[in-house]
């Protein structure tokens, strides 16, 4: 061996490095095997959501002291509420879960084939892996980390004013995003209160012909 030991185990290394950097370059670049098994909502979705409508718990709590009948219907819509938010909870968290662990996936990718001396490879893997990412909902933010930690790795240094735009670009695309969810939420919070304001009148307007109606 002497001599001869390191050299041949640093080959043996390169094309372990190789093997995998390739193996998920094709894995998360083509299209239909960009899926991964995402956990289940955590049922602190449904308490997040049950708190998310405190005046709607208000109205319902008023009507238990007036009318059984008028309690029914107000639970009944607060339930309704509830399912919808913690639908809604549920179908964004897999979506992060899943771009996170691409994320994590396309960074070890790149890590390998920095280890392999694969650059060029490595190149077309990067810029397929920001159309991924960025293709998806939410996905800016993951596509901008990404392109950060390619950027820190200095893998390749010809296409580093490449990458650099298309940071910039990504940055922002974020910005918007943010600003479209911002405007999203005030107006989702709006529509909450009329439809809450709606019901605390109907619920008055109930009491108020249950009492006349009493009389």
């Amino acid at each position: 061996m002497g001599a001869w030991g390191a050299p041949r185990g640093l080959a043996r290394q390169q094309q372990i490095y190789e093997k995998a950097a390739n193996f998920l370059f094709s894995y998360l670049t083509e299209e239909k095997s960009v899926t991964f098994a995402a956990a289940a909502a955590p049922a602190a979705a449904a308490e997040a959501a049950a708190a998310a409508t405190p005046g709607t718990a208000a109205a319902a709590d008023a009507a238990v002291a007036a009318n059984g009948p008028l309690r029914a219907a107000a639970t009944e819509q607060q339930q309704q509420q509830q399912q919808q938010q913690q639908q809604q909870q549920q179908q964004q968290q897999p979506q992060q879960l899943q771009l996170q662990q691409q994320l994590e996936f396309a960074k070890a990718a790149v890590e390998f084939a920095g280890r392999a001396g694969m650059s060029s490879n490595a190149f077309s893997f990067i810029e397929k892996m920001v159309k991924v990412l960025a293709a998806q909902r939410g996905g800016a933010f993951f596509a901008l980390d990404f392109l950060g930690f390619v950027l820190k790795k200095n893998l390749i240094e010809n296409h580093k004013d490449i990458l650099r735009e298309k940071r910039e670009k990504f940055e922002i695309v974020l910005v918007e995003e943010k600003r479209f969810e911002e405007a999203k939420k005030i107006a989702e919070k709006m529509q909450q209160m009329k439809e809450e304001k709606f019901l605390q009148s109907s619920l008055l307007l109930l009491l108020n012909l249950n009492k006349y109606i009493n009389k």
